[in-house]
């Protein structure tokens, strides 16, 4: 355990970088599919082309190989679909 500037105590995990890769991915896709592609006009223009991407762009046409390179929203929505089983007689 080390102590920070001020005295806090803290602990590094050496795994703790492997935790943030879907954030990491996440975070570069918006950048690249929205952020630097766009010139905003002010905070509340940024705000609204942000949670258009992540709403219509991010969670129903990007596709994503943890989910079976499905888009989350298509995902989300088979969770809730009744399972069929074949019943064998």
């Amino acid at each position: 355990m080390r102590k920070g500037r001020h005295g806090a105590a803290f602990t590094r995990h050496v795994s703790a970088g492997a935790g943030n890769a879907g954030c990491e991915r996440f975070i570069r896709t918006l950048k690249q599919g929205e952020i630097y592609i766009r010139d905003y006009e002010d905070f509340a223009d940024a705000q609204r082309s942000i949670e258009r991407f992540i709403e219509v762009v991010y969670n129903h046409k990007c596709l994503h190989s943890a989910l079976g390179y499905v888009p989350p929203a298509e995902f989300e929505r088979s969770l809730h679909e009744p399972k069929h089983v074949l019943a064998l007689t």
